[in-house]
């Protein structure tokens, strides 16, 4: 399977996937600084994972979000060392695990799973623990 990872965070969901034999993952976020630290993760496993391709990238949910006529926000955005995931690309599964923070990601993600799982047949597998009742 093709699988997502969501604000990977360090990627130990996109991680055990990759062991339990998914054929590739990409691990995703939007800060600099936790995509270098998936970067480091991934090398510490790729060996471990083999065959399945580790791979991490750029997501900003809200340029999912954007519809096209808005112009996206920011398709082309990416970080010096880490390519933005293709606009076009979806997945067998999408996993994200304690990934939501704000109001605005909950508002977020129903788009970026109509974008980014592959119909019919894809998957979500989402799991967050509550930090504010509201959300």
């Amino acid at each position: 399977a093709n699988v997502l990872e969501l604000g990977a965070g360090v990627g130990l969901s996109g991680i055990c996937a990759a062991r339990l034999e998914a054929s590739r993952v990409v691990l995703t976020d939007c800060e600099a600084s936790v995509l270098e630290i998936l970067d480091r993760n991934c090398d510490a496993n790729r060996d471990a994972c083999l065959p399945c391709s580790l791979e991490v990238a750029y997501l900003q949910w809200s340029d999912d979000a954007a519809t096209e006529s808005t112009g996206g926000n920011g398709w082309e955005a990416e970080t010096p060392a880490h390519p933005t995931l293709k606009r076009d690309e979806v997945f067998d599964a999408v996993i994200a695990a304690d990934f939501v923070y704000d109001d605005a990601h909950s508002d977020l993600i129903p788009a970026v799973l109509a974008r980014r799982m592959k119909r019919p047949g894809g998957v979500g597998l989402l799991l967050s623990a509550v930090r504010q009742e509201e959300l």
